[in-house]
C-alpha cells in the first residue's frame, strides 16, 4: 500500500502511539495560551485540549463574558459549562453591558455542574438567582465581593454548601445575616465583622481567620461577642479600614483574649504605630503564650530603637521567635541566643 505524503507523515508522528488520557496529563501542563495554540494543530489536539481550556475561566470584561457564552452556546455536544473547575468574574465595565446579558450570568453559572472555586467580584451584577437556586456539590472555594449583597439569599447559599473550605466575604453594607451558618468544613474564613457572629464555627478548627474591621461595624463593647462563635483559629489577620485606634486596640484584645493558642498574629492598617501603641502590643503579647509570628508589617523608616522594641515585645511574649516590624523581617535565632534582621 503507498501512503499519501501526509499520511506518512502522520503514521512516523509519535503522537498518535500515545493514549488521549497521556496527552491530557501532558497539556495539562500548559499555560492558556500555549495551550490554545496546540488545540489549532490539530483535531485530536483540539478534542483533547479545549474542555482543558475551560477548566479555569476568568472574565474580567463585558465582551469577553459574551464571547465566552457565545462559545458555550456553539459547542453543546461538549458539555464546556460542565468542564469548569474555577471560575471568576470580575467585571470592570458591566454598566456598558447589555442589560440581557448580565442576568444570564446566574444562568450560565448554573450549568457548571462541577465548579470547585467560584470567585464573584462585581459592583453592579445582582446574583440573587444565583445564590437563590444554585448547587456546586464539589465547591470547596468561594469569595463574595458585592457592595450591596442579598444577605438572606447568601446565607441560603452558603448552608446548602457545606463543602466549602475557604470562603471570603467582603461588602460594605451594614445589614447582618438573618440567621445561623453553618460550614463544617471550613478551615478559611475571610469576613467584615460584622458578619462574623452569624457563623457557626465551633466545632471548627480555622488555620486562617482574616478579620476586615470598618468604622462602622466596630464597637469596643461587642468585641468579645462578636468571636464568640469560632472555637480557634492558628493565624489571625486583622486588616483595619478608617477605625479609630481605640477600637482597632479593642478588637486587637479581643482576637488575644479569644484566641490565646493563636501561632501567627498580624495587624494591617494605613499607619504605623506610634510609642504609645508599642506598649499595646506588648500588653496583647502577654497573653499569647504560643505566639510564632507577630506581623506589624509596615511601610516606614527603620530606626536603631526597633532591636529595643523587638526585644520588648520578645520578652512579653517568650514563644515568639519571627517578628516583621517597619519593613524589616526580625528572627530569632536560637544557636546565637539572638535577633537578627534577614530583611
Amino acid at each position: 500500500m503507498v501512503l499519501t505524503r501526509s499520511a506518512s507523515r502522520y503514521a512516523r508522528c509519535i503522537i498518535r502511539w500515545f493514549p488521549n488520557e497521556v496527552l491530557g496529563l501532558v497539556m495539562q501542563c500548559l499555560s492558556p495560551a500555549d495551550l490554545a495554540t496546540l488545540c489549532q494543530t490539530s483535531q485530536l489536539l483540539r478534542n483533547i485540549g479545549t474542555p482543558l481550556l475551560y477548566r479555569s475561566v476568568t472574565l474580567t470584561t463585558s465582551s469577553r463574558l459574551e464571547l465566552f457564552k457565545k462559545s458555550i452556546d456553539e459547542s453543546p455536544q461538549l458539555e464546556l459549562a460542565s468542564r469548569v473547575r474555577m471560575f471568576v468574574l470580575k467585571t470592570v465595565d458591566v454598566d456598558g453591558s447589555p442589560a440581557p446579558l448580565v442576568k444570564e450570568i446566574s444562568t450560565l453559572l448554573l450549568r457548571m455542574s462541577h465548579l470547585h472555586s467560584l470567585r464573584l467580584v462585581s459592583k453592579a451584577v445582582d446574583f440573587t438567582i444565583l445564590l437563590e437556586h444554585a448547587a456546586f456539590p464539589h465547591l470547596t472555594n468561594f469569595e463574595f465581593t458585592v457592595i450591596r449583597p442579598p444577605m438572606g439569599a447568601l446565607r441560603t447559599f452558603l448552608n446548602r454548601h457545606r463543602t466549602i473550605r475557604t470562603l471570603r466575604i467582603d461588602t460594605r453594607t451594614r445589614a447582618a445575616f438573618p440567621g445561623r451558618i453553618r460550614l463544617p468544613r471550613l478551615t478559611d474564613l475571610t469576613a467584615f465583622l460584622s458578619a462574623v457572629p452569624a457563623f457557626d464555627l465551633r466545632k471548627n478548627h480555622l488555620q486562617y481567620l482574616t478579620l476586615l474591621a470598618r468604622r462602622f461595624d466596630v464597637r469596643a463593647d461587642v468585641m468579645p461577642d462578636k468571636l464568640a462563635n469560632i472555637h480557634s483559629a492558628a493565624s489571625v489577620i486583622v486588616r483595619s479600614f478608617g477605625c479609630r485606634q481605640h477600637l482597632e486596640w479593642s478588637l486587637l484584645a479581643a482576637v488575644a483574649w479569644r484566641f490565646q493558642h493563636v501561632k501567627s498574629l498580624a495587624f494591617v492598617r494605613s499607619t504605623t504605630l506610634s510609642e504609645a501603641e508599642v506598649g499595646n502590643v506588648e500588653n496583647i503579647l502577654k497573653a499569647l503564650h504560643c505566639l510564632r509570628t507577630l506581623d506589624l508589617h509596615r511601610a516606614g523608616e527603620s530606626s536603631p530603637e526597633d532591636r529595643e522594641v523587638v526585644l520588648k515585645w520578645a520578652a512579653a511574649c517568650k514563644a515568639v521567635s519571627v517578628v516583621k516590624f517597619h519593613g524589616q523581617l526580625w528572627k530569632y535565632k536560637k544557636a546565637e541566643s539572638q535577633w537578627v534582621v534577614l530583611g
